[in-house]
């Protein structure tokens, strides 16, 4: 008979004791067999939540624990002892260690949990300064930077990289991009500051040639122009706008404005050219004529004169008969464009002798003409006389000095023989403007008056200097055929030595009796006989 108190669900040393009796009931001696139960097995941790676990540095981290079972001692879990070494501010791989021990010393198996302290968040950068920047094309740039924060590396603005297309000598926008990556590899959002490159300079305009510009009336104005310059699109003269109200045929003061804008639309200042349409150019007189001419003495003879301006309107016209001592009064009768026929009657002039007769003319801006004359000889008709008055038309050749010269040359003349007088009295003016030459008479030697034919011989001087011999020879056409024109001649010279020299002579190269061919241009030759 085997009797056992053994419990192998409780640890403890139990017995197992054997009796047995054979059949005569004898016994036999006890035999006991002790039995220890005992725990050998150790528990068993199980992690709750997984491992590794990642936490974000300077992030808050709660450990999923751990449970603990025994076979013997059942759940352990308050049991067990963790330790950890994990740092949540530094980045890192960490570690909690799970043991427990059950009632009967046996050691669970130690479980670790992996707790990886991680850096994922990417740095912040702030631009320093606005965004967008605007900066004058060709002016200097000063970028005002950027700072960078990471939550683990702290300020790691040192570390940022700038990239930028920044042109500042092209108009634009441009970008200047600010990048950064911490030292765990996170790299920041980029921020970008716009800059924009602008031309807000005006163009400079400078003109070319004087302010204020002087021109003649009615002369063509050509404008010296101007020059512009911008800072960014360079020369721009050929897009400056000039816009005149110059009028040249009317004077006064007109203005020539010239503007440009470059490309970007700014407006250069308006520069200004004023110019001043002048009128400093004097009348010129011309055909200066009078009728009769000669005229005899205290006989009426009328004045005319053509007078042109290139300017302003003739306004008045004056004659003189004393050399430009006194001015007086003519009527002056507008012609087409700016020209006048000035006329005056005079009543008579009461002494013979040779006149000078002066017009001049006044446009309506003052300027007053050099006065053109012709030479009237005022004759006495109850003598013999040769008389004569009016201008040629000087060939090339006559004026010895220079023979290429021509133009107009006038004449007045008058001779005669006072009663009881061998020796011819009178005065003869002769002048050509083109040379400077004025001749005058100072004394006669002799006249000769046959037919149409008048011819006599003096002494003068030349532009008041010296002693000229001179010799005039003169034909009245109306005595010597119907129609036939009137013609003249004078021969001025110097003499040394028997050998003359000529002055001036309209028939150079004839002989002294030959008859002059050089028809007037206007005026008259009168000879007559004494009655």
């Amino acid at each position: 008979v085997a009797v056992s108190n053994v419990n192998v669900d409780v640890v403890g040393s139990y017995t197992v004791t054997y009796d047995v009796t054979d059949a005569a009931g004898n016994a036999a001696v006890q035999v006991v067999r002790t039995v220890t139960v005992v725990d050998t097995t150790a528990p068993v941790i199980t992690l709750l939540g997984a491992s590794p676990v990642t936490v974000e540095v300077h992030g808050a981290y709660s450990d999923a624990g751990a449970t603990a079972l025994d076979n013997y001692d059942g759940d352990l879990t308050g049991s067990i002892v963790a330790v950890s070494n994990v740092n949540v501010d530094v980045v890192g791989a960490y570690t909690v260690t799970y043991d427990v021990t059950d009632a009967a010393g046996n050691a669970a198996a130690q479980v670790v949990r992996t707790v990886n302290v991680v850096d994922t968040t990417a740095p912040v950068i702030t631009l320093l300064g606005a965004s967008p920047v605007t900066v004058e094309v060709h002016n200097a740039y000063s970028d005002a930077g950027a700072t960078a924060l990471d939550n683990y590396d702290g300020n790691i603005s040192a570390g940022i990289i700038m990239v930028s297309n920044l042109n500042l000598h092209v108009v634009g926008s441009y970008s200047i991009v600010y990048s950064v990556t911490d030292a765990n590899g996170n790299a920041a959002i980029p921020v970008v500051r716009t800059v924009n490159v602008v031309d807000t300079t005006a163009p400079v305009i400078t003109l070319l040639g004087t302010t204020p510009a002087t021109v003649e009336v009615h002369t063509a104005y050509s404008d010296a122009g101007a020059t512009a310059l911008d800072n960014y699109d360079g020369d721009l003269t050929g897009s400056i706008v000039a816009v005149s109200n110059v009028n040249v045929d009317v004077v006064g003061a007109y203005t020539v404005t010239y503007d440009v804008t470059d490309a970007a639309g700014n407006a250069a200042s308006q520069v200004v050219r004023v110019v001043h349409v002048v009128d400093t150019t004097a009348p010129v007189v011309s055909l200066v004529n009078a009728t009769p001419n000669p005229v005899a003495v205290s006989k009426p003879f009328t004045v005319t004169a053509h007078i042109d301006d290139l300017g302003t309107n003739v306004v008045s016209a004056e004659y003189s008969l004393d050399e430009g001592l006194t001015w007086k009064p003519m009527d002056a009768i507008a012609q087409p464009a700016l020209s006048v026929v000035a006329t005056v009657s005079v009543s008579g002039l009461s002494t013979t002798g040779i006149y000078t007769i002066s017009v001049r003319g006044v446009d309506a801006s003052g300027n007053v003409s050099e006065p053109e004359s012709i030479f009237l000889p005022v004759y006495d008709p109850n003598g013999g006389f040769v008389t004569g008055g009016g201008w040629i038309n000087s060939p090339a050749g006559a004026y010895a000095p220079n023979p290429a010269l021509t133009g107009k040359a006038n004449f007045g003349f008058v001779s005669k023989y006072q009663k009881g007088s061998n020796v011819p009295t009178g005065q003869t003016e002769f002048q050509f403007k083109a040379g400077d030459l004025n001749f005058h008479s100072s004394s006669y030697e002799w006249l000769v008056c046959a037919g149409s034919k008048a011819t006599y011989k003096g002494v003068g001087t030349i532009n008041g200097q010296g002693s000229y011999k001179f010799f005039l020879s003169a034909i009245d056409g109306n005595l010597k055929a119907k129609g036939a024109p009137d013609t003249f001649r004078i021969r001025i010279y110097s003499e040394a030595g028997g050998v003359e020299t000529a002055i001036y002579d309209n028939l150079l190269g004839a002989q002294m009796d030959a008859d002059p061919t050089t028809v007037l241009g206007g005026g008259s030759i009168v000879i007559q006989s004494s009655k």
